[in-house]
């Protein structure tokens, strides 16, 4: 993943989901599930297998809106 979209990536998972997300995440996928959300989920964009659309799936069409109007400006 290039290193732009990862932060931005990061960025989203920061956002728009809970700390116990997160961890639910990471739990799932055997990796440790401490530190504050920025660690959490930079810890799963790069160390777990999830695709990014994956685990972008899990946020509502309007936060997904909201997000590619941020994009766009």
């Amino acid at each position: 993943m290039k290193d732009m979209n990862y932060e931005r990536l990061v960025d989203i998972l920061e956002k728009y989901f809970l700390k116990d997300d997160l961890q639910s995440f990471l739990e799932e996928a055997g990796l440790k599930k401490s530190g504050n959300k920025r660690e959490l989920a930079e810890r799963l964009v790069k160390e777990s297998n999830y695709e990014p659309a994956y685990l972008l799936s899990y946020l509502t069409k309007d936060i997904l809106f909201e997000i590619c109007r941020e994009l766009d400006k």
